[in-house]
């Protein structure tokens, strides 16, 4: 029926415009979750078609960077590990690994303790 189409139409515009709006805010889950109630009879569309390579894209980007970080920690190069962990929250913020692998490299690094003994010298340098 018309009225069948119409609310399919009207959803996959709401859940559309959740999903890119997700992607902006670097939450690819919501944006994932939200992507995936757009109806089948829409998906074939120009915008849904563009948004959902998009988001394919980064969701892709995001694994190889955690990957790619999660090498890193094997060899124990935290640098490495905190410049492609923090790399993928640039583009999906919520990624809990991601913060962990973060949190890691920084504690294993030393990163805090010298960060702090740097600022601490110097606030107490003569002046």
């Amino acid at each position: 029926s018309s009225r069948a189409a119409a609310a399919a139409l009207a959803s996959a515009t709401d859940n559309l415009q959740a999903a890119r709006d997700a992607i902006q805010r670097g939450d690819l889950t919501t944006a994932r979750r939200r992507f995936s109630k757009i109806p089948a009879s829409q998906l074939t569309t120009g915008n849904v078609q563009r948004t959902q390579a998009e988001l394919t894209g980064l969701e892709r980007q995001r694994d190889e960077m955690l990957q790619t970080a999660r090498g890193c920690e094997a060899t124990g190069s935290w640098l490495c590990v905190r410049q492609n962990a923090r790399d993928v929250l640039t583009i999906d913020a919520s990624n809990a690994e991601a913060q962990t692998l973060v949190e890691h490299a920084i504690a294993r690094s030393g990163w805090l303790n010298n960060n702090a003994a740097a600022t601490t010298a110097a606030h107490s340098a003569p002046r």
